[in-house]
């Protein structure tokens, strides 16, 4: 399956984070793994953390397996609540770095609109 999401959770089955990923082929990277969405609950901030590395290393392990040469998470460079959260520090800790940038453009609610 080309998209997935990894789930941390615990045996009661409350969730302490997800991750949304599909994988792709990219020109400088071979077949990789796009991570969209690491979300980790800030509810449980003293095991954010553990959760957040855990999630990271289920991915790398997820990418191992399915033959990827790279792994790319995708997250917000620049908001408060990203720096607050100190992703960042916690991917670069385990060998990411930054590797480009997206660009987002909204579009007004008329532009969703099909025009026939």
């Amino acid at each position: 399956d080309p998209n997935g999401i990894l789930a941390a959770q615990l045996e009661d089955g409350c969730f302490l984070g997800l991750i949304v990923y599909q994988f792709d082929r990219l020109p400088a990277q071979g077949r990789t793994l796009l991570v969209k969405h690491l979300i980790v609950h800030y509810y449980f901030a003293a095991g954010r953390r553990m959760v957040e590395r855990s999630l990271i290393d289920a991915a790398e392990d997820l990418a191992r397996q399915r033959g990827c040469q790279a792994i790319n998470f995708i997250v917000p460079l620049h908001p408060a609540e990203v720096a607050s959260m100190r992703l960042h520090e916690g991917l670069e800790s385990l060998g990411h770095r930054v590797d480009g940038v997206s660009y987002c453009k909204p579009l007004s609610v008329q532009d969703w609109v099909r025009r026939d």
